[in-house]
């Protein structure tokens, strides 16, 4: 009997040690069967500095449920623990975590767990790893954890951001840069074995580009015309990383399509912003917008002045119907000198008048009668008359035939009348048409007068022959700035891109005298353009100022306070008459910019 006895109560002591020896290795210890006991489940007695492992604290032998648990670290600087159980390894060390339950029938019990933080990452250790991010305000960017030192697998993450503001993180470990800033993401693990790791990162937010933030170039023309197309070429820049794929999105369809390739049509008057987002293969999602203009269709009405009306130059878009107006002032009457229409006499007054050279109008003035003299009445003859010439002067001499009274009427000079252009051994000549005088010769000999290739579009070509006339637009750069101090505006100042832009803005107005390119382009498709003056024909720079002064449009470019550089060019074209004769015309350009 005595040894049946023993035999169940070794029984009864070996079941209970297997039972213990069991809890202990999948990480849960309890206490003797048949009390009510604490059972804390948790993976493994270690932890990395910087992970986490997760306490849970159940209630067994008991019909009583756990109404509140406590947890309390020994040393919260080795490891501390939260109220929800995760104890998070701080520093290299050894903790005690003592739990605390207490169940809804009012008992308490407790149970205390050493937990050891290691620094260092051991071939036995697990964590996890997740790159720290540096992105533009706007943009995105994917964390992905990775389990180390593991059988087991990632069971489920969660995120968290410690300042949203700056980056706020999705349920799937998606951060979006909200503003500039820097922000802590903590990602918390639980591996299918229960372990739960930590890892903190850092995110940084930049609101503009630097030199470690990667962000996505755009390249393509701003302003294209209604039915051409353009070609948008994205470029990843400060990134190890490639371009997985890309999408677009243009604001307003009706002005400007965009293909899945890029491909940019404008399709009718108008603006609209194409977005672009891009996947790297790391995952980032970069954003980057680009604002594009369908190109006004203008059609140019011109009414010249006259001496009394101003002129108009009425540009319309005929899509839009946008107008604007600029208007040239009257001329004014250019009369020249009084000149004797009919001669005044004793019996009847005279007439003189003056013609306006510019509309022919006249006025004209009495010549008071003469005074009679006692007894005798004038009856003049002609008896001399020398007719003018180009440059002389002719008069009429008349004798009265009773007294001989003499009165002279004076015939002004001619002026010359300008032929037609010749040329004669290496120069071009202007004579007068009527006394053959020599009015204006022009030395033509010049065998290294550069030429000008303008592109005419659809692969067709021109070239122009002339030269750039660098002193003439040293004084108009002169002459353009004392006047904005005048009116207390700042200097331009030159610019080199400007300069160059200008030069074939200069020999361009030579072939085709408008502000749509030879080419049908838009000026802006020049580098640095943002706004432009043009004349042709004036010689000096006082000439060419004046004349832009005079027009509303011309004199508003001139006095824009946002522009701060600008470009000057005179381009001088040699141009050949038939005859073989070569003459000279000036153009003359000044483009703006900021």
């Amino acid at each position: 009997m005595k040894s049946k006895y023993f035999n169940r109560l070794y029984i009864i002591i070996g079941l209970v040690l297997a039972v213990l020896m069991i809890e202990r290795f999948s990480g849960s210890v309890v206490y003797a069967a048949g009390k009510a006991t604490v059972s804390v489940s948790y993976s493994g007695n270690s932890v990395l500095k910087g992970n986490s492992l997760k306490l849970t604290a159940k209630l067994k032998n008991s019909s009583s449920g756990i109404k509140k648990t406590n947890y309390k670290s020994s040393n919260s600087s080795i490891a501390a623990v939260t109220s929800s159980g995760i104890v998070k390894g701080k520093k290299e060390g050894t903790a005690t975590i003592t739990v605390k339950v207490k169940t809804k029938a009012g008992k308490s019990y407790s149970k205390k767990i050493k937990i050891t933080v290691k620094s260092s990452v051991t071939e036995k250790t697990s964590y996890i790893t997740a790159s720290d991010a540096v992105m533009l305000k706007g943009n995105s960017y994917k964390l992905q954890p990775v389990l180390k030192n593991s059988r087991s697998r990632i069971k489920s993450t969660n995120y968290k951001s410690s300042d949203t503001s700056v980056a706020s993180v999705s349920s799937n470990g998606t951060i979006v840069g909200n503003k500039a800033g820097t922000a802590a993401v903590t990602i918390i693990s639980v591996t299918e074995d229960n372990q739960t790791l930590a890892k903190t990162v850092t995110v940084y937010v930049n609101s503009s580009v630097s030199s470690n933030t990667p962000y996505i170039s755009l390249t393509a023309s701003t302003s294209i015309k209604e039915g051409k197309t353009t070609t948008i070429i994205p470029m990843l820049k400060n990134s190890s990383s490639s371009i997985k794929s890309i999408s677009y999105k243009s604001s307003n369809t009706k002005a400007v399509e965009v293909s899945s390739d890029g491909e940019v049509s404008g399709k009718s008057y108008g603006s609209a912003v194409i977005t672009a987002t891009v996947i790297t293969e790391d995952q980032q999602t970069l954003v980057k917008t680009i604002n594009l203009n369908i190109e006004h269709n203008i059609i140019t009405t011109e009414t010249d002045a006259t001496c009394v009306s101003a002129g108009k130059i009425i540009k319309r878009c005929t899509k839009c119907g946008e107008t604007e107006v600029t208007e040239t002032p009257a001329k004014g009457h250019d009369y020249g000198e009084w000149k004797v229409e009919a001669e005044a006499t004793e019996e009847s007054e005279g007439v003189k008048v003056k013609v306006c050279s510019s509309c022919g109008i006249r006025i004209a003035e009495t010549i008071p009668k003469k005074i009679a003299e006692t007894g005798h009445k004038h009856n003049y003859t002609v008896t001399d008359r020398v007719e003018a010439t180009c440059t002389e002067s002719g008069y009429i001499k008349e004798t009265c035939d009773g007294c001989n009274d003499i009165k002279v009427s004076k015939i002004e000079a001619l002026g010359h009348t300008e032929g037609e252009w010749s040329y004669s051994e290496g120069e071009n000549i202007l004579k007068c048409s009527v006394c053959g005088e020599i009015l204006e010769t022009q030395t033509t000999a010049n065998p290294t007068v550069p030429g000008y290739t303008i592109d005419l579009g659809n692969g067709k070509t021109t070239v122009v022959e002339g030269n750039f006339n660098r002193t003439m637009a040293d004084e108009i750069y002169a002459l353009l700035n004392a006047y904005r101090a005048e009116k207390g505006l700042k200097k331009l100042e030159r610019d080199d891109t400007l300069a160059g832009s200008a030069d074939i803005r200069g020999y361009e107005t030579s072939y085709l005298f408008d502000h749509i390119r030879p080419n049908g382009m838009s000026i802006a498709t020049l580098q640095g353009i943002k706004g432009e003056n043009i004349a042709y024909g004036y010689k000096t720079a006082g000439a060419v100022i004046a004349a832009w002064k005079a027009s509303s449009g011309h004199n508003a470019n001139m006095l824009r306070d946002y522009y701060t550089k600008v470009g000057i060019s005179v381009f001088v074209k040699k141009n050949v008459y038939a005859s073989g004769a070569v003459y000279e015309t000036y153009h003359l350009v000044q483009v703006f910019g900021y």
